[in-house]
């Protein structure tokens, strides 16, 4: 088989209509991938650059919307994880 090639019965992500895209990171015998790596840390750049260029070509129909309450809370999680780093990134006022 391929390389990068899941076989369908391992993997599975069913959809009625439209498109299903799947990306999974990782060894077939489950081994870590590195130091604070995971699978879905890992393979959200992948999916993200193939539904964007899906979208782009328009090989599917338009993007679609989510509720404004999931886009929201997205909105909120990235504020926070932006705080936090900056928060990381800032030294202390007494140089320490």
């Amino acid at each position: 088989m391929p390389w990068g090639i899941v076989p369908p019965r391992r993997l599975r992500a069913p959809c009625p209509q439209g498109i299903t895209a799947a990306v999974r990171i990782g060894f077939d015998d489950n081994r870590a991938l590195g130091e604070k790596e995971t699978g879905g840390r890992t393979a959200l750049p992948i999916f993200r650059e193939v539904m964007l260029r899906v979208y782009e070509r328009e090989l599917v129909g338009p993007v679609p919307q989510f509720p404004r309450e999931i886009e929201y809370g997205i909105d909120e999680y990235l504020l926070r994880q932006a705080a936090l780093q900056a928060e990381r990134d800032t030294p202390p006022l007494d140089g320490r």
